[in-house]
């Protein structure tokens, strides 16, 4: 099965701001126990919020989605999640990493299109992290031991908002980034993203990291 959706109070719209490509910020010295730890097979129940701010600063519900997030022995993740709108889910969108192929694949699931992307990892590892000697901040979210490292906007580099990572596991549990306006560069929106019921060491069904029968690019 590809989403446990369970039902959501609130009724949202279509939130139509895209969100630029995100960058991990790690120090170098983690890069070996972060690959290793992304062939651990997990499952999890994904749960994903978008706000808008206005200019003013408030701040109001837009989107709420939710789905599951599940990784295979191979270190291949798929993401898939249904959004709701009127009341009621509807088909969302997918996201299918193929770890060996080093692609990402977004699939509209509502058209059945997809398009692909190079695949940069979930973890980006950089150089301009902090150093092995600077104390990290934890946190421990769903029972899973968290490092909360920055957000950085894939294109300006600008830092958006926080991520907490598990290294145990490689994966990323929460995130909280901001949406910058294209025009302003300024921040028009907020999504946070949270695994919980993480399942470790779960095979996750083949069917996970497929595409829908009729799907085209």
């Amino acid at each position: 099965m590809r989403v446990r959706a369970v039902p959501l109070l609130a009724t949202v719209s279509a939130f139509s701001q895209s969100i630029s490509p995100l960058i991990f910020t790690l120090a170098c010295s983690l890069a070996t126990i972060l690959a290793s730890a992304q062939t651990v097979p997990l499952t999890a129940t994904v749960t994903r919020i978008t706000y808008t701010i206005s200019a003013d600063g408030g701040i109001t519900l837009s989107q709420e989605e939710r789905g599951t997030f599940s990784r295979n022995t191979d270190g291949d993740g798929a993401t898939h999640v249904q959004v709701m709108k009127n009341g009621q889910f509807a088909p969302g969108t997918s996201q299918i990493n193929r770890r060996k192929e080093g692609k990402r694949y977004i699939i509209d699931d509502e058209r059945q299109q997809y398009s692909v992307t190079l695949r940069a990892g979930n973890l980006a590892v950089a150089t301009e992290g902090k150093s092995p000697s600077t104390p990290a901040v934890t946190r421990t979210i769903g029972g899973i031991k968290c490092v909360a490292v920055p957000l950085r906007d894939g294109k300006t580099g600008q830092t958006i908002g926080k991520a907490w990572i598990s290294l145990e596991y490689g994966i990323t549990v929460r995130s909280e980034a901001n949406v910058l306006n294209s025009q302003t560069g300024q921040p028009d929106g907020l999504v946070v993203e949270e695994l919980s019921d993480i399942q470790v060491g779960v095979a996750p069904d083949p069917s996970d990291s497929t595409f829908l029968p009729g799907t085209r690019k």
